[in-house]
């Protein structure tokens, strides 16, 4: 049985942002969603959010499978609507090249956006390494972003890629319209994972934008903005059997510092300002796993899993006013969470789960007191989801969560999937 599930762990992908969620309803639905709307750009989506921050083309290396469509939609709270379209295409022209392609369409509550990224690459002469270029298309806002990568192949799932990524580079190539804005960014990236025993799975990433510099000609002001974005991530199969289920330990830290300084052109504007954030949480989650069945063929699934994270948030603005006025706030957030499959089968995925929310806000400006703000709630949920295999590789999915101590309506999904 432990040997059947180091296999598949050697066998799955280990992604460079980041696990995936074993829940039933996936990233969308994750444990932040109903969270209060003042705290939700805050440091309780740091952790999900980071992979965001960074291009989607890191995860479309050109030699990685996966060719089919997806659609998604669904609902957040009743009025937070949502659509997303995925299609992917990857092939290869010999043995040395490959391609790929990836259109991903979405709308939502903050409007509608669409990108295709492109990526072509090679496996070079040397043992184990490859290159590839990616061009990310954003038809919407006239944008193509320009990246270049390389990697390096080891045993089994090890390697290291390096990703240089270039911002808009055609800008002045287009219309200058007053409502347009120029950005000049680049953006370097670093990703690793090894095996470091049949036991243990490490990876992380690094990524580091050095400046961005963001043209507003339309609002009078110019923002010089860095980041630097530090993640590591570990999974571990314990020894031993409880309850004949095998267990893992996972754990991620991720670190983010930036700083933003905004230069206001218009005389005596006060919006002036120079923005200093540094950001830190870890996460550690413990999960059985039910054993499936080779004679056959039941696959195993993952079961009741527990976790905690932890999240600290500090930002500090500064302005150039006369009494040198400047704001710090600070924000922690401690979240311990439990979930528990009760039917879980290749059709149906019912999950109640417990969340233990302590968030502490606090605000400081020199011509007022310091405020803070404190809040616990213990926050129940029910998710369930159902899933339908059509002949072809088509799959239907669909889902819907409920918190039970309110009670009110997290939000409902469904889906559309075709691999081929």
């Amino acid at each position: 049985m432990r040997a059947a599930l180091l296999a598949a762990l050697a066998a799955a992908p280990l992604p460079a942002w980041g696990y995936p969620d074993d829940g039933p309803l996936g990233e969308v639905f994750r444990r932040s969603v109903d969270r209060d709307r003042d705290f939700d750009l805050g440091p309780s989506y740091f952790l999900d959010s980071l992979h965001y921050d960074f291009p989607d083309s890191w995860d479309m290396a050109w030699e990685r499978p996966g060719n089919g469509l997806r659609a998604t939609g669904g609902s957040i709270h009743n009025d937070e609507m949502f659509l997303r379209t995925e299609a992917r295409v990857r092939d290869d022209l010999d043995e040395d090249w490959g391609y790929g392609y990836r259109y991903l369409q979405g709308q939502d509550f903050d409007g509608t956006w669409r990108r295709s990224l492109l990526s072509a690459g090679r496996d070079l002469p040397w043992d184990g390494q490859e290159a590839g270029l990616v061009a990310d298309l954003d038809p919407a806002k006239e944008e193509i972003d320009l990246g270049a990568t390389w990697a390096l192949r080891g045993e089994g799932n090890d390697r290291i890629e390096a990703l240089a990524y270039w911002t808009d580079p055609l800008f002045n190539q287009k219309t200058d319209a007053p409502e347009r804005y120029r950005r000049d960014a680049w953006t370097l990236g670093l990703s690793g994972r090894r095996r470091m025993t049949p036991d243990l799975d490490v990876w992380g990433s690094v990524t580091v934008t050095p400046s961005v510099e963001i043209d507003r000609p339309d609002r009078g002001y110019t923002l010089f903005y860095r980041r630097r974005t530090i993640t590591l991530n570990g999974r571990w199969a314990l020894p031993g059997e409880l309850w004949g289920c095998t267990q893992t330990l996972r754990g991620k830290v991720t670190k983010q510092e930036a700083d933003r300084r905004r230069d206001a052109w218009l005389p005596g504007d006060l919006t002036e300002s120079h923005m200093q954030r540094d950001a830190w949480g870890a996460q550690v989650e413990y999960t059985l796993h039910h054993p499936g069945d080779p004679a056959t063929g039941k696959p195993g699934r993952a079961g009741p899993r527990a976790g905690f994270e932890w999240v600290e948030f500090h930002e500090r603005d500064e302005y150039p006013a006369p009494d040198g006025r400047h704001r710090i706030e600070t924000r922690r957030e401690a979240i311990p969470y439990a979930a528990v499959p009760l039917w879980r089968s290749d059709r149906w995925n019912v999950e109640p789960a417990l969340y233990l929310d302590r968030i502490q806000y606090r605000v400081h400006t020199p011509n007022a007191p310091a405020g803070e703000r404190k809040r616990s709630a213990l926050d129940s949920k029910l998710a369930a989801s159902w899933n339908y295999f059509f002949a072809g590789g088509a799959t239907f999915r669909a889902g819907g969560s409920m918190d039970l101590d309110r009670p009110s309506f997290g939000g409902a999904f469904a889906s559309v999937s075709l691999a081929f």
